[in-house]
């Protein structure tokens, strides 16, 4: 397999292009919106001299931004490399030092940590600033301006051999990167975001845009948010598979998490866009219950007791699916199936770990 992010991405896009692809708040991005701003991203990183194998700081909060400058970042073959934006100065120059990288992506509220690690010793030779109302950083270039100033770039051939940096959190010392080859990082992901909707894993590039349909066709779409940083491997990772799967990924404004925040998201997009996995089972449970009027569902914050109460409509395709799905596990445990296998190869690394490995291969 030669696996790479960014021609799934593109496969995405040209299947999908009306879908709603990024939400913040009011903003909101198709994926053939998504799919052109980071080509004119792509296209400007390469005209300040960057290109495959160049390493890209992201020092950014949850944002529409983020999921743009990654997906420009695999367009270009570039390397990302996630920055905790808790970072002190000496945490971020070393950090910018380690990862080798030739620009940094920042909110302008981290300018003043970017404008004190200024060192000519230093590998980057742009500073990127995401407009969010701060004054901006001498020297930076205006993210937008970039965008707007470029046509997108031309899609090009890509290698599963590229590079994603992920930055652990420095606990043990100072940070440290694992370096996912993207075919690896693809293997590991997306046999749990196509099990999800009983599909097998995509042969190859090929196979995305059947598979995108067949989910989009099936029901609920994913609609994922994450309320854990993406420069976190939790967050950044689950949307990597909601956005393979042409799903959406809605990011909260605060930069702090904010419960409130979180279930007023749920209230304006539904519960069954937001949490699909909750509506499902208040599906289920009208239907075992053979109550077809609408579904009373609460949610109770634990710090405040305010309570949030959604009324959601009875599903009965949703609820048969999910009914399906449970009774086809059940009848194969009860038969001594082997449910499908998630790996297509027995020496996948988390093939290996299994402790069925031997009954599942054998």
């Amino acid at each position: 397999m030669n696996w790479n992010f960014g021609t799934v991405f593109e496969s995405v896009a040209d299947t999908i292009p009306d879908h709603t692809a990024i939400v913040q708040g009011e903003r909101r991005r198709t994926w053939r919106e998504l799919d052109e701003r980071a080509g004119r991203l792509a296209a400007a990183l390469r005209h300040l001299g960057l290109g495959p194998n160049s390493k890209v700081a992201f020092y950014l909060y949850n944002s529409n931004e983020y999921v743009e400058t990654l997906f420009a970042c695999f367009k270009l073959r570039a390397v990302p490399a996630n920055v905790n934006y808790r970072y002190t100065e000496e945490e971020l120059a070393y950090l910018l030092e380690n990862s080798d990288a030739e620009a940094i992506v920042f909110h302008g509220s981290l300018g003043k940590q970017v404008d004190a690690v200024r060192d000519p010793e230093l590998n980057v030779r742009a500073a990127i600033q995401v407009d969010d109302g701060s004054p901006l950083v001498d020297g930076a270039i205006r993210y937008e301006d970039l965008v707007e100033s470029h046509e997108p770039m031309e899609r090009i051939e890509r290698s599963g051999d590229d590079l994603l940096f992920l930055y652990t959190g420095g606990t043990t010392g100072m940070p440290k990167a694992v370096m996912w080859r993207q075919d690896d990082l693809f293997a590991a992901l997306a046999p749990a975001a196509t099990a999800f909707f009983g599909l097998p894993i995509p042969e190859d590039t090929s196979g995305v845009e059947a598979v995108v349909r067949k989910v989009h066709e099936s029901g609920p779409v994913p609609v994922h948010l994450p309320a854990s940083p993406l420069m976190h491997g939790t967050g950044f990772m689950s949307s990597l598979q909601a956005l393979t799967m042409g799903g959406t990924i809605v990011t909260l404004e605060s930069r702090n998490f904010d419960p409130d925040e979180l279930w007023r998201a749920v209230e304006r997009d539904g519960l069954e866009k937001v949490f699909a996995q909750y509506a499902a089972q208040v599906s289920l449970y009208q239907a075992y219950l053979d109550v077809t009027n609408p579904g009373l569902f609460t949610a109770t914050n634990a710090d405040t007791c305010e309570r949030l109460h959604l009324l959601v409509p009875f599903n009965a395709e949703r609820a048969q699916m999910w009914s399906d799905r449970a009774a086809n596990i059940v009848e194969a445990t009860r038969a001594g199936e082997l449910l499908p296998r998630g790996f297509d190869d027995s020496e996948n690394w988390q093939c290996r770990m299994c402790a069925h490995h031997a009954r599942c291969w054998g």
